[in-house]
């Protein structure tokens, strides 16, 4: 596991991550095992996740663009556009 990563959860095996690469945020799922990264998906500096579930993520980015992630596969669930709340710190 990455020292940059913080561990949203564990899928068998495997752990989707969120880690900080440069000035933007990256949600990955990792197998320590092989050492392999699965998918990656890359987000602005200031986008949060949350859980959603045991095998989704939802992420929201300074700019209002919300998408929900299938954990497994990293495959889109959902997007929308918001309007940007001021003062959104976590969702």
């Amino acid at each position: 596991m990455p020292k940059n990563a913080q561990w949203l959860t564990a899928l068998g095996r495997r752990l989707a991550a969120w880690r900080a690469v440069g000035d933007k945020f990256e949600l990955a799922l990792l197998d320590p095992w092989t050492q392999a990264t699965l998918w990656q998906r890359e987000f602005d500096g200031k986008a949060q996740p949350a859980l959603v579930g045991v095998d989704e993520a939802a992420v929201l980015d300074s700019q209002g663009h919300f998408v929900v992630l299938d954990l497994p596969s990293g495959a889109q669930r959902l997007a929308a556009e918001i309007e940007p709340g001021k003062g959104v710190e976590r969702i």
